[in-house]
Formats: structure tokens, sequence, C-alpha cells
């Protein structure tokens, strides 16, 4: 419960920005320097990129990794890669390269002063544990991540909480809460009275940039869903110490 509660920042911005058209599964709050980002890589395309497509508009370079779901072509503007293999670790990418591409080797590939200030924002439907779990050199180069992370729950149960608790555990070292939101389209599991989301929506910001000026001081807020699991984090929030 206490790793658990530092995954929602001690403040939230009271008018975050969001970027991306529809409200779950597309649009995500960041920090307005987001568009000083040179590269944004993003796994996991889904059928609205209109994320992506607001950062490209501002000249970000973008590189979509997907082998299931191809973007449309004709939407992507010369300043997009699109790369038809799964994200996945070293070891996967080194076993299975015609399907797999790691952080590593794309790190490597667009290194130098042009990609310096990088952006990640990956939903890749559970396969992020993993990534969390075995590339923490790759993920700490970013300066901002967009995460959405599956199986929350998995952290209260013994079979998957060594590799959760881990992932999460790297996370915390080094990246600062921004904005956390409830997705409640995959429902929640229920852990000593409190209802844990299957699914979370989290902005970081790597500790090595300051971002004190970013929150003002005001209660940290979750916004309302359907099912009542935002009040349940805010009391448990409440009762352990963020």
């Amino acid at each position: 419960f206490q790793l658990f509660s530092r995954l929602f920042p001690r403040y939230m911005p009271l008018d975050p920005v969001f970027y991306g058209r529809n409200k779950l599964g597309s649009q995500y709050a960041a920090p307005g320097w987001i568009k000083d980002m040179n590269l944004l890589i993003s796994p996991g395309v889904g059928p609205d990129i209109s994320f992506d497509l607001e950062l490209m508009a501002s000249g970000i370079h973008t590189v979509l990794i997907d082998k299931q779901m191809p973007p449309n072509p004709c939407q992507l503007p010369s300043c997009c890669q699109y790369i038809p293999k799964f994200l996945g670790t070293l070891a996967q990418s080194a076993h299975s390269p015609e399907s797999f591409v790691s952080l590593g080797s794309l790190l490597l590939h667009y290194s130098g002063k042009s990609f310096e200030r990088k952006v990640l924002q990956m939903d890749i439907e559970g396969a992020e544990w993993p990534i969390l779990l075995c590339d923490s050199s790759a993920l700490a180069q970013f300066e901002i991540i967009i995460i959405e992370l599956h199986g929350i729950s998995s952290l209260f149960a013994y079979s998957m909480n060594a590799t959760v608790y881990s992932g999460l555990s790297f996370l915390l070292d080094k990246f600062s809460p921004f904005f956390a939101r409830i997705n409640d389209v995959n429902g929640y599991a229920t852990v000593h009275g409190y209802k844990i989301p299957e699914l979370l929506e989290l902005t970081l910001v790597n500790k090595s940039i300051d971002i004190e000026d970013a929150f003002d001081e005001a209660p940290f807020i979750l916004e309302t869903d359907d099912l009542g699991i935002s009040d349940s984090i805010q009391k448990l929030l409440g009762a352990i110490p963020v």
C-alpha cells in the first residue's frame, strides 16, 4: 500500500494541459514543456493517435511502434517513423529481432543533440512490466514518461508481486508523478476494503528536472469515475501519507 500510494502525486496541476482528442485512452496530461521535446517514442498504436499527431504538429520526431495495428500512412507527416514490431526487452529483441525492438536499440539509433530531450508514451496492454523490470537504464534517459499501467492489483497478488513491485519501485526512484488518472474500463480489485484500479494512467517527470513550479499548492484530488474507484483511492491516500 505504501508503494501504491506513491504513484499519486502530492499535488497535481489545477488546470492540467491535455494532449489528444478523447478523454480516456488517447488523451494524456503532460507538462506544457512537452512541446520542447525532440523525440517521442510511442509503442502501442491504437485506432486514435491524436496525441501523437498533436506532438508531431509541433515538429517532434516521432517513432510509432506496433506489429498488430499499423497507423494510416496518410495521417503521418515526414517527422514520423513507423516500426512494425512489438516493443520488447533487450533479450526479446535479441532472440526475435523480426518481431521485437528494444528501447535501448532505439535510443542508440536516435542519439545526439538533435534527439536529446525525449518523451515515452507507452500503452502496450500489460507488456510494460518486463520492460520496466529489465530496461531501467534506457527508461532513465527519458525526460517524461506517459504510461498506462495494466493489472495494478497484481502488486497485491503473490504470484506477480515481485515483478510489479520492482517495476514500480524503479519508476518512483527515477521519476516524480506529475499526473494520475483512474481509467475504469478494466474495473478494479478490492484489497482490504479499498478499490484498486486495474488500469492507471500516469504522467511522470524525470527527477533530474525541477518541476516544483508546475504545481499549485492545492490538495490532490483524483478525477471521479463511474465505479467509485477514485473515491476509494482518495480515502486510501488520506490514510497513508504519500
